[in-house]
């Protein structure tokens, strides 16, 4: 059984982000069926994907209902810079050290193979293909922090050494110092910069034309329907309590990100909602064609000047504790605003800009890094499947996550091990602690000492 906690459901006071020029309308009329063979829980890029591949695994007389608490594709999803930032080296280290070279192999391999996924269903549709509006790219990762450049490094070289990551992908993961680093990067501090290819899309359109695909084919979208509770019953059927009703399912998939603790209390240590903002800013020419990011600020041009987005560096954050484990994004604190006009400076074609419209976006973030991805037995819901916890790399991974997971809820079967273990959902892995938390608390820590010192 699962009672909402309603700290954790999805505000109803919210807006669309101002760059969104086309919001997708849905039709809410009618009362919601009194069953369903598949309940998808959140319409952002998780739940439309999982509905999008579950059309070609099932027989066209099975019911997909999706289930949303506001708007389409009203969440994170409409709000990110729509950056698709594989982590390849990013982390690399510490994955050989936890899970061994062929796991950390394995970890880099399934985001290469997601772009490929991407680059396969947008050439099989034009108008998805049209409102991705996919733009292939170069990323710089800079560094400001001595800490986080010695770890980069580190990382680096780990992935370089690695035998599972492909000769082609290293020769296209470069490391670059000194005035190169800070002419390319424009980061006038930056001791060197990591370059690799990445993508971007427009999120919100992509997304959206995905979803109304799906409902051409079938499914049964319901907006402005929050989910309340959800319970399984002795015969093994879900009841799905909403805003507008009960209806009845034989199998429920969890798509709901940052909001997951308000339907599944288990994961009120694993999966935490922190807020973030993306911002537009009015520069057309920001000194080169790369994204770019500085820790955790990314900084992606578009067609509409700049889109940047910033969950800030946590533990340098004086407003840490309002940004973290809240689910409210109908504001964007001052503080915030403050924050991200000052990291505007860290880029020199930058340093003048100012931004022109932001919006609070809430993002999942889970102990270890990994989404959480698959069937939901280990924790006693059988029939109960999740896709969820993006850690700001829902475009990066996601995709092919949803296409895995869709053919496990069709054939009632476990997750295919082409999903990296670290993925996947065990009573282990779900009893870790609060790592993010700590680690923010640690950095604190660390520096006050100092000061003191």
């Amino acid at each position: 059984m699962s009672f909402g906690n309603h700290y954790y459901f999805p505000v109803s006071t919210t807006s669309f982000p101002k760059w969104i020029d086309r919001i997708m309308t849905s039709n809410i009329n009618g009362s919601l069926p009194q069953s369903a063979n598949v309940v998808v829980i959140g319409s952002g890029f998780a739940g439309t994907a999982v509905s999008y591949y579950l059309q070609n695994e099932i027989s066209g007389d099975q019911s997909i209902v999706m289930l949303e608490a506001r708007a389409a594709v009203s969440g994170a999803t409409s709000r990110n810079s729509g950056l698709i930032k594989p982590e390849y080296h990013r982390n690399h280290g510490e994955y050989v050290d936890k899970f061994g070279s062929k796991v950390a192999g394995q970890l880099v391999n399934f985001e290469v193979d997601n772009m490929k996924e991407l680059a396969r269903i947008l050439s099989l549709d034009s108008n998805l293909n049209e409102k991705a509006d996919f733009q292939e790219r170069i990323h710089l990762d800079a560094y400001s922090n001595p800490r986080s450049s010695e770890t980069a490094i580190n990382d680096f070289y780990a992935f370089m050494e690695n035998e599972e990551v492909s000769v082609d992908l290293k020769r296209k993961v470069q490391i670059l110092f000194g005035d190169l680093a800070k002419q390319l990067s424009n980061v006038p501090t930056t001791p060197f910069v990591i370059h690799y290819p990445n993508g971007s899309v427009n999120s919100y359109d992509f997304v959206t034309a995905m979803l109304t695909r799906a409902i051409q084919r079938g499914l049964d979208l319901y907006t402005n329907t929050l989910v309340e509770e959800v319970q399984q019953l002795d015969s093994g059927v879900w009841k799905i309590s909403t805003s507008r009703g009960e209806l009845f399912a034989d199998k429920v998939v969890f798509t709901t990100n940052a909001y997951t603790q308000g339907l599944l209390p288990e994961f009120s240590k694993s999966i935490i909602p922190i807020r973030g903002v993306s911002s537009q800013v009015n520069v057309r020419n920001t000194g080169n064609e790369h994204s770019l990011s500085i820790g955790s600020n990314i900084y992606v041009p578009q067609s509409k000047n700049l889109l940047y987005s910033s969950l800030g560096e946590l533990e340098k954050q004086t407003n840490f504790m309002a940004n973290y484990n809240t689910v409210d994004d109908s504001t964007v604190s001052s503080q915030s605003l403050e924050y991200l006009q000052k990291n505007l400076g860290k880029v020199n074609s930058l340093a003048t800009a100012t931004t022109t419209s932001s919006s609070s976006g809430i993002m999942a973030y889970t102990d270890d890094h990994f989404p959480y991805v698959g069937q939901l037995s280990e924790l006693g819901k059988l029939n109960a499947y999740i896709l969820a916890g993006c850690n700001c790399s829902g475009l990066s991974r996601m995709l092919l996550c949803a296409k895995e997971l869709a053919k496990s809820v069709a054939l009632g079967s476990e997750l295919s091990d082409r999903v990296p273990a670290p993925y996947k959902v065990t009573r282990e892995r779900m009893g870790l602690v609060d790592k993010l938390m700590q680690s923010v608390l640690n950095e604190r820590e660390i520096r006050e000492t100092r000061a003191r010192l």
